[in-house]
């Protein structure tokens, strides 16, 4: 597979069924493992497919060997300037191991983080109303104001659990 990856981002031949059956082998599991692919899905995929100017600035031809601007680019520094209460969702499957996504856990003030033991990359995806109910749970609370108000997140919601160790 990998090699198959390899010679078709080295030649550009990123429609070839060859190379799109190799990245599915990644994709499927780590990225989203509803198949078919929802209409929501393969369209945004096939929109990116068919104008990938930004993605190919930023990233490269593919995820899987980032050779764009995004190459170097780190913002793990700055993290703690985030005064917005966040939420941050993986599954157990993702592609955004938690070694990817710890250093976001752990500099943003006041993160949470669910990890939906069933899914992958999408878990609004895999598990719509799962998915619905924590985000109503963890952000319809929050009051709006204009005034600088900054609200914190509840120190503890008893359905949800805050670490990949009690996943969903």
């Amino acid at each position: 597979m990998q090699a198959t990856l390899l010679r078709h981002e080295e030649s550009g031949t990123l429609t070839d069924p060859d190379y799109i059956a190799a990245s599915r082998v990644v994709y499927d599991p780590h990225v989203c493992r509803v198949v078919p692919w929802p209409d929501e899905v393969a369209r945004t995929f096939a929109i990116m497919d068919e104008d990938n100017t930004v993605y190919r600035s930023m990233n490269g031809p593919t995820e899987f060997h980032v050779i764009g601007t995004m190459k170097d680019w780190a913002i793990e520094d700055r993290l703690h300037h985030i005064a917005a209460p966040t939420l941050l969702i993986s599954g157990r499957f993702d592609e955004a191991t938690p070694l990817v996504v710890r250093p976001y856990v752990e500099n943003i003030p006041g993160c949470r983080w669910m990890v939906f033991k069933q899914s992958n990359h999408m878990p609004h995806i895999e598990d719509v109303t799962r998915s619905a109910h924590i985000l109503i749970r963890q952000f319809s609370w929050i009051p709006v104001s204009d005034q600088g108000h900054r609200s914190c997140l509840p120190k503890r919601v008893d359905c949800l659990p805050l670490s990949p160790d009690k996943q969903l």
